[in-house]
């Protein structure tokens, strides 16, 4: 090979490796955006179960103490 092949492969590897790395590292990240997005799903059905399941015995409460007013 000549020389000027030689220089550029020289000059293209590490913008290349920079690139390949940066492609597994968004990958990564990707992975646990996804792990937090489904966690944090997660504890909202929770937390607007319980809160729904409140209100109800709250309204029911208030209600029953209507009747015996």
């Amino acid at each position: 090979m000549s020389d000027g092949i030689w220089i550029a492969l020289i000059a293209a590897t590490p913008p290349t490796l920079v690139g390949l790395a940066g492609v597994i590292v968004s990958l990564n990240n990707k992975r646990a955006i996804q792990e937090v997005h489904k966690s944090t799903n997660s504890r909202l059905d929770q937390l607007v179960a319980v809160t729904k399941t409140e209100a109800h015995a709250a309204g029911m409460k208030e209600e029953a103490d209507k009747v015996k007013s």
